[in-house]
């Protein structure tokens, strides 16, 4: 009966010290990037902001949601293949300076690493792969590159066979996706080169979940000016917040608080004046005045996908050569010849009680050329058009941005 007892003592303790060693293994640890990296995620923000702003214009009365992390993902292994106006045009697009070109592949690579570590609660993925026609060639250094810093997954692939190259590139997406995006591939034809592809995934739950039994069918007044019903979810809790003049801010964390959703609305109603005015530097700004109140949010519960193509707000954001027959990407394969023909991008996305599921998928497709603080205890209710962004809390880097517009 004493051994028993002993015994019972023994595993008792173990079962505990088992569960405070997972707790403490998923303690907040604060993320120190250095200042090449901290100008990189500024750089990659500004780019994502520019990005949102051209799809909002061209996308009125939309929801809207993109992953600047993918796009940023996807476009810089292609700029590590340019040189000369490609490049530079590249380089300025994505923001990205002398002083940290030197350094930018690694840099990638921490900032990856570190988002991909940060809370073992948020579910994470960031993967890339490249197919290329298995007649033709890559460059090695090329292919190195890619892989020491963008843990690419690269294939031959017969492209003379179409339907199977395509099925195997969007199974691909699919699970890196975890089914959310099927496929980013529509077809692959006898002009294809390559095609260059980033996925990214995050699933989440709330640090303080929203009560299932206070969701309530409720008003939204949405940007065309109609009045729809939506699912309006309410939560009260401790929450980071900058509620001015010009705007209501507020910051939801998910897990252990590494990972955030910043919702964002503007005080006068003008959404889309809203985003056209909006800059890192401003959202840095605003983030840094927050301070924690107590404030019971409502907001609605939302999900829905979207898929852009990008060329157009790319070369209207100034990297048209690229994307024209004068491209030079010859240290992809050693000779030139090829140039950008698509940048298309998928984005997924599920807001409820529980948390968030998101997912993005960007494709770049390359072909052979012919030559002030508020008051404790507001209610700050977004049943009105909002920003909404998921980053994360030390690099301050946005994995997602979005708008919401009308019904969901």
């Amino acid at each position: 009966m004493k051994n028993l007892f002993l015994i019972g003592l023994v595993l008792f303790y173990i079962i505990g010290c088992e569960s405070n060693s997972d707790e403490d293994l998923n303690e907040y640890k604060t993320i120190d990037l250095s200042l090449k990296g901290t100008k990189l995620v500024e750089a990659s923000n500004q780019f994502g902001i520019d990005a949102f702003r051209w799809i909002v214009n061209d996308s009125a009365n939309c929801n809207v949601l993109i992953s600047p992390l993918s796009i940023v993902q996807a476009l810089s292994m292609v700029w590590n293949g340019a040189e000369g106006l490609t490049r530079s045009e590249m380089s300025n697009v994505f923001y990205i300076s002398s002083e940290v070109e030197d350094t930018y592949n690694n840099e990638q690579k921490i900032i990856r690493d570190q988002l991909l570590n940060a809370d073992r609660k948020v579910s994470v993925d960031v993967a890339n792969s490249i197919w290329y026609r298995n007649t033709d060639v890559i460059a090695d250094s090329f292919a190195q590159i890619v892989v020491d810093y963008y843990s690419a997954e690269i294939s031959p692939l017969n492209f003379s066979d179409g339907e199977q190259a395509k099925q195997i590139i969007n199974n691909w997406v699919n699970e890196k996706t975890h089914g959310k995006i099927p496929q980013i591939v529509d077809e692959v034809n006898d002009d294809h080169y390559m095609f260059l592809i980033n996925a990214v995934y995050f699933l989440g739950d709330w640090k303080y979940a929203f009560d299932e039994e206070m969701t309530e069918n409720e008003d939204f007044f949405a940007e065309d000016g109609s009045i729809n019903e939506v699912q309006m979810m309410k939560t009260k809790a401790n929450f980071a917040a900058y509620l001015s003049d010009n705007v209501q801010m507020i910051e939801l964390p998910y897990g252990n608080g590494h990972y955030n959703m910043v919702l964002m609305m503007p005080v006068d109603d003008n959404i889309n004046g809203f985003v056209s005015n909006m800059t890192a530097e401003k959202l840095n700004d605003w983030i840094d005045r927050m301070d924690t109140l107590n404030i019971q949010v409502e907001m609605p519960k939302f999900k829905f996908d979207v898929s852009y193509e990008l060329k157009n707000a790319l070369i209207y954001l100034g990297m048209p050569t690229a994307f024209s027959d004068n491209a030079d990407l010859s240290l992809i394969n050693g000779r030139g010849g090829i140039n950008i023909s698509k940048v298309k991008h998928k984005a997924f996305i599920d807001v409820n009680e529980k948390g968030t599921e998101a997912a993005a998928v960007t494709s770049v497709e390359i072909e052979y050329t012919s030559i002030e603080p508020g008051a404790n205890n507001a209610i700050v209710r977004f049943d009105k058009p909002f920003i909404f962004a998921i980053r994360e809390n030390d690099t301050n880097a946005f994995l997602f941005m979005g708008k919401i517009a009308n019904s969901l």
